[in-house]
């Protein structure tokens, strides 16, 4: 038996914009070089990725994403500093909190199903 924990980020109105598929989309987009290809790489519409990307900007107020129009040398994006310094902690912030639930678990629920 496992505990499964799922972190994310919400508004004051409860609503998630951040967890762990952002971060999974961010730094497939860090890899391709391009919102699309990471959004069909994740089996996501281009359309729900973009929306997903300005909400979370929206909500931090910064910028996640430096894009280049399309054009000869086509479009692309690469995450701004800020987005690579943010995944960074929220991934290290995340494991922490999971391997304490998993330690709280394990010492004091797990015992009820043996």
């Amino acid at each position: 038996m496992k505990l499964k924990v799922k972190i994310s980020i919400a508004d004051d109105n409860n609503r998630g914009f951040f967890g762990i598929g952002i971060v999974w989309l961010l730094e497939e987009i860090e890899k391709t070089g391009s919102i699309n290809k990471a959004a069909k790489n994740l089996h996501m519409s281009y359309s729900k990725a973009h929306r997903i990307l300005k909400r979370a900007e929206e909500k931090f107020g910064k910028i996640l994403l430096i894009k280049k129009k399309g054009g000869i040398e086509r479009g692309g994006a690469q995450l701004t500093d800020f987005a690579k310094e943010f995944i960074k902690s929220y991934k290290e912030f995340q494991k922490s909190i999971k391997d304490f639930a998993n330690k709280k678990f394990e010492s004091e629920i797990l015992k009820f199903f043996s």
